[in-house]
């Protein structure tokens, strides 16, 4: 389990991060069946223990039940005093527009905590909208304000469409969230950013948009390297949601364009975007996530106190990194542009 969503089915039952399952309902997983297993609304999971990288059965079984959830991707928000600095910490899991205020507060409350360093876990995030990502970037800084902070890169047919009218391509760092509300922006000149094999498209968008800026360090493993994105296209007149025919129920979700930063940079698709300080998680040691000591966290911590010498911990074993039900969501794996209503 990577983490347990807070008000769902799971936290309230006694089931943890970090716990490991082998079976449902009774039946060994393997690649073939795990999707059709977890696809129930009810199942139970039978659980084991990692012991030197063996799957160990311990007799614990949970029953779960999949209900209707939105998840709000803020799922930690905390500060840390190192030494004299004083960290910010905010656990970031998905692009989503309709959480846009909830992201703009977490940044008010870094504001008045006063932070002068932040550390930006995006180690689970695989990414959303790119418009929230630009937002997202915006709240980070807030001295770029109408600057370039990705360009879109389309065929050469809708290039020359758009023609002189190239602003349409560009997307600027704001001031202003969805809804219109003012952003609380940091004015930071660095960031550290947390990042695992599960981060990509948006999350990546950041790091490659931000780069050019700030000084970004990136700590954990190399991302996974979606530097596409994609739009919705209904059966309307207009191809968006605005009118759309009520007899289709299905849409089209094409990948259309490339995003490049401010200086044309976006070739990462083949090996993700490397990072700076390297560590993989353990499976055997994974932590308490917002806790100072969480393996991940504990790096960057210490990378800000000791200024770029950071102590890192050895992994006990290597494992292959696994898909979860959030991969089935391609407007939850993707990056994706809104058309115009």
């Amino acid at each position: 389990m990577r983490y347990i969503l807070p008000n769902s089915d799971a936290s309230t039952k006694t089931i943890y991060r970090g716990d490991v399952f082998y079976a449902i309902d009774g039946v060994s997983l393997n690649v073939n069946n795990y999707k059709t297993l977890l696809g129930q609304s009810t199942y139970t999971l039978y659980l084991a223990d990692l012991v030197n990288g063996q799957i160990v059965p311990n007799g614990n079984t949970v029953t779960l039940n999949k209900t209707p959830y939105s998840e709000n991707p803020v799922y930690i928000k905390t500060t840390f005093t190192v030494g004299n600095k004083n960290v910010g910490y905010l656990m970031y899991n998905g692009f989503y527009e309709s959480y846009e205020n909830e992201l703009n507060n977490a940044f008010a409350y870094f504001q008045a905590e006063g932070i002068t360093h932040l550390i930006l876990d995006l180690r689970y995030n695989s990414g959303g909208a790119v418009a929230t990502a630009t937002r997202l970037a915006s709240m980070i800084t807030g001295q770029f304000n109408n600057e370039i902070f990705a360009r879109q890169e389309w065929n050469y047919k809708l290039e020359d469409y758009f023609g002189s009218d190239s602003e349409q391509l560009l997307n600027r760092f704001t001031n202003t969230i969805k809804n219109g509300a003012a952003i609380n922006h940091l004015n930071l000149d660095k960031i550290y950013i947390i990042t695992t094999q599960k981060t990509a498209s948006a999350s990546e968008l950041v790091i490659n948009g931000l780069t050019p800026y700030i000084n970004v360090t990136q700590i954990g493993d190399h991302t996974i390297g979606k530097n596409v994105g994609s739009i919705t296209l209904y059966d309307s007149p207009t191809f968006s949601k605005s009118n759309v025919n009520p007899n289709h129920r299905y849409a089209m979700q094409p990948i259309v364009l490339k995003i490049s930063n401010v200086n044309g940079f976006s070739d990462y698709s083949t090996n993700g975007l490397p990072p700076d300080v390297s560590q993989s998680e353990d499976l055997e040691n994974l932590g308490i996530l917002g806790d100072q000591n969480e393996p991940l966290l504990q790096t960057a911590l210490n990378f800000i106190d000791l200024n770029g010498r950071p102590t890192i911990p050895q992994r006990t074993e290597i494992y292959k990194p696994f898909n979860s039900t959030l991969d089935q969501d391609i407007l939850k794996t993707e990056m994706y542009l809104e058309l115009p209503q």
